[in-house]
């Protein structure tokens, strides 16, 4: 048998209707929590309850796709487009000591990168089971000028807080001495933000040591004065020196 136009036209609309059942465009309207959200439809004015998937990141106001599962409108996808700035990473610096070192100096970094992170990782050379400081001075500087603020906690559960207002250095993390068990190491991470302006320089740091102390801390601080912009970093501990072994990483984010 042959289909008529007539026949033709109804097996669209039927077709077309079973589709409008199961999916739809139309805009966020607003948030009602972590995946909820009113939804309006092309062609309503009634805004109505819908699920969105986890992986979905869509604002009001923005054109989505949804599909029906069971009784619940869900949202699949954005029409939007989606820019997110790059962030790239680049190595400007990194190594392992071969052997005990009472410095490490970055020198000539590049101007290239918008911040600098630094990570540290190592043990120190001094006797028993204790940790020492381990510190930074940017750009040679040796001079009182550096203040930090922080938080710093032991094996105790009492935090003691931070302050130092006139150091000639920056402590960004502890080191357990050598008497402490082999493979228990310091860690220090370090933000240098915005390193190439010539201002008082801001540094970040936060660091742990997993000797028997079991230092913690997070601080914040500044390298006061009208500066250059940072072209050079010395690690230093505050005594003895850093064990072979102990690694550093200097990023540029760009």
């Amino acid at each position: 048998m042959s289909l008529t136009a007539d026949m033709l036209t109804a097996v669209d609309a039927k077709l077309a209707y079973a589709v409008r059942a199961f999916t739809a465009t139309g805009t966020i309207a607003s948030y009602n929590g972590p995946n909820d959200v009113l939804v309006t439809f092309d062609g309503d004015t009634q805004a109505v309850p819908a699920k969105m998937f986890g992986g979905v990141y869509a604002v009001e106001g923005d054109r989505v796709g949804c599909v029906k599962f069971g009784t619940w409108w869900t949202i699949v996808g954005s029409y939007t487009p989606i820019v997110v700035p790059p962030v790239d990473l680049v190595t400007f610096a990194s190594g392992t000591l071969s052997s005990s070192a009472s410095s490490i100096v970055l020198n000539n970094i590049p101007q290239t990168a918008t911040h600098l992170r630094m990570y540290v990782q190592g043990r120190n050379t001094n006797t028993g089971t204790g940790d020492t400081d381990l510190r930074v001075r940017l750009n040679n500087d040796s001079g009182t000028n550096y203040m930090r603020y922080g938080l710093e906690m032991s094996n105790s559960s009492t935090v003691t807080g931070i302050f130092t207002g006139t150091a000639t250095d920056y402590v960004i993390c502890d080191l357990p001495n050598n008497g402490n068990p082999s493979g228990q190491v310091g860690q220090g991470i370090v933000d240098f933000p915005w390193y190439t302006t010539a201002t008082q320089h801001m540094i970040v740091a936060h660091g742990v040591s997993a000797g028997t102390n079991n230092q913690m801390r997070i601080e914040v601080g500044r390298l006061a004065g009208a500066q250059d912009p940072v072209t050079r970093i010395d690690i230093i501990p505050a005594s003895g020196s850093m064990t072979s072994g102990t690694t550093y990483l200097l990023y540029g984010l760009v």
